[in-house]
């Protein structure tokens, strides 16, 4: 059991969740740059922020003799959404998809994960343990949005900000 694939993990998920609302036609891609969601109308995510909550890097769990006692992970990752089509109506509608499916489910847990992934391997990886994720809405200051967006190599347009608080609980195995 290790923690080394959650971000993949929850990425995955998001791609599978966004997935699901959209018409078969469309399609959503883990983007590296947003030229490698060109080209394809749907939805390129952009993980941008990895981040350790304050919390979580200040409390562990410790068992009595002061060893940790069991391996635990809690993350933000912070993504951009991006609409791409030959029209910006269409581009929007992606996005509207894209948000409806993160509105309508906002907490997923490990077993509804598992259905959203193209790598459902990855989340055996991490089992036994507890997964939650929550996605909520990012209201990012204009200059903040624009370094985010120069730092995916494309210009402001149809987009949206989500972040996904992470935590991930090993269990014991039995």
């Amino acid at each position: 059991m290790s923690q080394e694939n959650l971000i993949a993990v929850v990425t995955d998920a998001l791609r599978g969740q966004v997935q699901a609302e959209l018409p078969a036609e469309l399609r959503v891609s883990l983007a590296a740059t947003a030229s490698a969601g060109e080209g394809a109308a749907g939805v390129s995510v952009h993980l941008f922020r990895v981040a350790l909550p304050i919390v979580a890097r200040s409390v562990p769990l410790l068992s009595g003799d002061g060893r940790r006692l069991r391996p635990e992970m809690n993350l933000q990752l912070d993504y951009l959404l991006v609409g791409h089509a030959d029209d910006a109506l269409r581009a929007q509608a992606s996005l509207g998809a894209a948000m409806r499916a993160l509105l309508q489910a906002p907490m997923l847990q490990e077993e509804s994960v598992r259905p959203l992934l193209s790598r459902p391997d990855l989340l055996d990886s991490l089992l036994p343990a507890s997964l939650s994720v929550h996605w909520k809405a990012l209201e990012l200051p204009l200059q903040e949005q624009a370094a985010v967006w120069a730092a995916v190599g494309d210009r402001m347009g149809n987009g949206m900000f989500w972040r996904a608080d992470v935590s991930w609980q090993g269990k014991a195995e039995t």
